[in-house]
């Protein structure tokens, strides 16, 4: 669960301003809707779902049961999916990527999406074992025209299965996840004050039971990390932070990582979301949508400013955890 103080606003304040600088003429974010289904009280991951254009699979962060919503870009909740086999301890991102195939080649049914759900919420550091479950993305039964899901579905997924890992050297708190799409890697950006951590797992069928996370880059362009997506042409990462939205391209014909040390490129954000912790590309990748943990909760759609221009390097006053 986030903690937010007035230090962690201030920083995002810093943040926004950069953005709305390095942006440049860029359109702001639009407002779609506004979730108020009491059952979305604290949303902290957002992901789009395959088939369904405008539509989001979404989670609460800490004290809910293992479950997952579909909701409209409207705030429109259409569906209830229980986790099957899963514990919710800290939920705090959501991604979309391939199921557990070997690392070259399909996976078990092909064609299909998978979801991963991070469980790495660790404000206090005490848990030295965290978990990102794996699950078959579910499937929505449509609506008698056909355009969008039925409403009011209540479904169960396939049985989540854990990866399960430990970071080297001791705990971090972490809110944000991705998943490359070709390689299955599964990528955790930590929440800290100085510098993000970037770790890597594996999520090919050959992942031991219990992994050390491998530390693969620190990046200190964007602090206080509460969000994370990467694109579906693999090539672009999204960053979220409380009032701050961020993208990082990587050069054609580089290894992936290398694009957590590429420049920082500002993205507009929303001004009126003051803890921002779910964002995530569209399903074509040219669009961007974020939503705020805390009421009004609302969502907000961007397309991607690709006249933006690198940011200097983070230099914002430290934030609580």
């Amino acid at each position: 669960m986030a903690r937010l103080a007035s230090s962690a606003l201030l920083a995002g304040a810093v943040g926004l301003a950069a953005a709305s600088a390095s942006a440049g003429e860029a359109p702001r974010p639009v407002r779609t809707g506004e979730v108020t289904d009491k059952r979305l009280g604290e949303i902290s991951g957002i992901v789009p779902i395959a088939g369904w254009p405008r539509h989001y699979w979404a989670h609460n962060d800490s004290g809910d049961g293992p479950r997952i919503f579909a909701i409209r870009d409207d705030g429109k909740v259409v569906a209830e999916v229980k986790v099957s086999g899963a514990a919710a301890t800290d939920w705090e991102d959501i991604a979309a990527g391939p199921g557990p195939g070997p690392s070259s080649g399909p996976g078990p049914a092909p064609g299909k999406r998978w979801l991963y759900i991070g469980d790495v919420g660790n404000n206090d550091r005490d848990r030295k074992e965290l978990v990102v479950w794996r699950i078959l993305e579910p499937a929505l039964a449509a609506a008698p025209s056909g355009r969008e899901p039925l409403a009011g579905q209540k479904l169960s997924s396939e049985p989540a299965e854990p990866l399960r890992f430990r970071y080297p050297g001791g705990p971090f708190d972490c809110e944000a996840i991705a998943v490359h799409p070709a390689t299955r890697a599964v990528y955790i950006l930590t929440k800290e004050l100085l510098a993000t951590h970037v770790f890597r797992i594996r999520g090919d069928a050959g992942a031991p039971a219990l992994q050390t996370a491998e530390e693969v880059a620190a990046m200190t362009s964007c602090i206080a990390v509460t969000g994370a997506d990467i694109a579906p042409d693999g090539r672009r990462l999204l960053v979220r932070t409380y009032l701050q939205v961020a993208e990082y391209v990587l050069p054609e014909g580089r290894p992936f990582e290398d694009v957590f040390r590429e420049p920082r490129r500002d993205l507009p954000s929303a001004l009126l979301e003051v803890q921002g912790e779910a964002a995530c590309y569209d399903l074509d990748g040219l669009s961007y949508v974020t939503v705020d943990e805390l009421k009004p909760r609302a969502i907000h759609r961007a397309s991607r400013a690709p006249e933006a221009r690198p940011a200097p390097e983070a230099r914002t006053p430290a934030a609580a955890k």
